[in-house]
């Protein structure tokens, strides 16, 4: 036996993917482009690595091709402040360039738990090597590599600094 609110929850559910909104295409279906499908798709990867909030919108952005939510849902997914700060991550000049030496900071090295990198140049291989999965300043990708090891890693742009020869 369901509770009213359950029945409720199911309704909404049924609704959203029932939407006749996307089955007639209107003013929204046809401002959808590749622009609004890379927004989508940058916040759906965030919210997909941070549940439980959009997860089922996240979900069907990224694994669903001709999946195009509804205006309401695209608002709520990429207007709110979270979303905004991953997408300005997302779209801010990187501060460090691919083939740059950096090291990492020394929290870093304590919360990567490598402390054996504390002044090892690193080397950037990769900028933006995977998506944004923090709202917070600084949280763009790198993969780089130690100068002692062949294995790179990923680290946030916070976690590093430019490493200095005067070690």
């Amino acid at each position: 036996m369901l509770t009213t609110n359950q029945i409720r929850a199911l309704n909404h559910i049924e609704k959203s993917y029932l939407n006749p909104d996307r089955d007639h295409p209107g003013p929204w279906q046809q401002q959808w482009g590749p622009n609004q499908k890379e927004i989508a798709t940058i916040c759906a990867r965030y919210y997909a690595e941070n549940p439980p909030y959009f997860s089922d919108l996240a979900h069907r952005i990224l694994n669903e091709e001709f999946f195009v939510p509804t205006e309401a849902e695209f608002n709520k997914l990429t207007e709110n402040k979270y979303a905004k700060k991953v997408l300005s991550e997302h779209y801010s000049t990187p501060l460090y360039a691919g083939a740059t030496m950096v090291c990492l900071r020394i929290p870093a090295t304590k919360r990567l738990d490598m402390p054996e990198l504390k002044d090892t140049p690193l080397m950037i291989l990769k900028i933006n090597a995977e998506p944004i999965i923090r709202a917070a300043s600084g949280s763009k990708r790198y993969l780089v590599l130690p100068i002692t090891s062949d294995t790179p890693f990923l680290v946030e742009e916070r976690d590093i600094k430019k490493y200095k020869i005067n070690h």
